[in-house]
């Protein structure tokens, strides 16, 4: 039987170095797993820094739709509170606007006087 690890990827370079070790030290092959919520990375390049390190199983998934309605909105409903202070996932972020349109959603976090969309 031969050994397979899936490993949860961002094309960092913790996971790219990890996914070397785990190739070497356990003598297997590894699959990487993306997954898209919404954060502002390039996925081709992600895929490409995979392939170069000699991964044939890619696996990159749009799940921004189904993280928004499935933790976000529930978050947002529950009026979940880090520390009792801020919204849950925005940590020091004192606003969150959240649109969606279709399958699409963007999100605006502002601070003091910085604003992030991503």
């Amino acid at each position: 039987m031969t050994k397979k690890i899936v490993l949860a990827y961002s094309g960092g370079l913790d996971t790219s170095v990890i996914l070397k070790w785990l190739k070497l030290n356990y003598d297997c092959s590894v699959a990487t797993y993306t997954a898209n919520i919404g954060q502002n990375d390039n996925f081709d390049e992600i895929k490409l820094k995979a392939k170069n390190l000699g991964v044939q199983e890619i696996c990159i998934e749009d799940l921004r739709e189904e993280f928004v309605k499935d933790y976000v909105f529930p978050m947002f409903r529950a009026n979940a509170l880090y520390e009792g202070v801020y919204l849950l996932g925005t940590a020091q972020l004192y606003y969150f606007q959240l649109s969606i349109d279709n399958s699409y959603f963007q999100a605006s976090l502002c601070t003091n006087t910085q604003l992030y969309q991503s």
